[in-house]
């Protein structure tokens, strides 16, 4: 589902061009899912095993005293009755990263106190316009880190109520568009892994996962941190487990927000 602008300009010609690149591999297939993984819904249990695998797992921390931090929002949705995340498409107006796709998110500011939670919600609400009151937090995901050098942590959260994507008041100065992908499509359509030369000349490569079903192909930083998001949470063996032998009704929230 997309809701906004159509017309991405130029730099969507850009971004076609490169994905359409020569490259030193193309690799195109889904992710080896179980039944759950590809029928689930998110409801309460399954949240709550959300909480519980991003309460227990070891997370990958980067600490730097002189990085730049930032924190974006994974927001699961349901939609038409189909468990999403959110997306949205940048305008060529903003600073960073014109016309990719990207979560909701930006740099941590002085009244965040250094809380990612804080920044990404607080990000959600001026970009899609949707407060931190609807949001209900499940934890903090795996620090990562941008080809600029910035250090980004993502939060996942829970839309609380279906979301009408046409109705999503996203801020046009920042946002081309808004669109969604559902979990069903996300796990079991073929995943576009693409394999770079990277500069130098000295046969380094990088492999970059590019997820299509949007507007435009989503890849980069985004594409990673779903990537990261769907094999170690909504695909973990754990995840299943929890659910079936949790009698709980709620999953647990982690915000002081709410």
């Amino acid at each position: 589902r997309v809701h906004g602008d159509g017309q991405f300009g130029a730099k969507m010609t850009l971004l076609r061009r490169f994905l359409s690149s020569s490259v030193a591999q193309v690799v195109s297939q889904p992710y080896p899912h179980s039944n759950f993984s590809a029928s689930l819904q998110f409801t309460p249990q399954v949240l709550h095993g959300i909480s519980e695998i991003l309460r227990t797992r070891r997370r990958l921390t980067l600490k730097s005293s002189s990085a730049r931090r930032a924190s974006v929002l994974i927001p699961l949705c349901t939609i038409e009755g189909k468990p999403s995340i959110l997306f949205q498409l940048r305008t060529d107006k903003v600073s960073s990263h014109k016309g990719q796709v990207s979560f909701p998110g930006g740099m941590d500011e002085p009244q965040d106190g250094g809380d990612p939670i804080r920044t990404a919600l607080r990000e959600t609400e001026e970009e899609m316009g949707i407060s931190s009151k609807d949001i209900l937090t499940l934890g903090v995901f795996d620090d990562t880190v941008r080809s600029n050098g910035l250090f980004v942590t993502p939060v996942v959260g829970h839309i609380l109520q279906p979301v009408n994507i046409a109705e999503v008041a996203f801020n046009k100065e920042e946002s081309a568009s808004v669109f969604s992908l559902s979990v069903h499509h996300l796990l079991t359509t073929n995943v576009q892994w693409q394999t770079f030369p990277l500069p130098g000349g000295k046969g380094n490569t990088v492999q970059i996962p590019i997820f299509s079903g949007g507007p435009v192909p989503i890849w980069g930083l985004t594409a990673r941190i779903l990537h990261t998001f769907l094999t170690h949470i909504l695909l973990s063996p754990d995840l299943e487990s929890i659910v079936t032998s949790s009698p709980r009704s709620e999953p647990v929230s982690s915000s002081p927000l709410l």
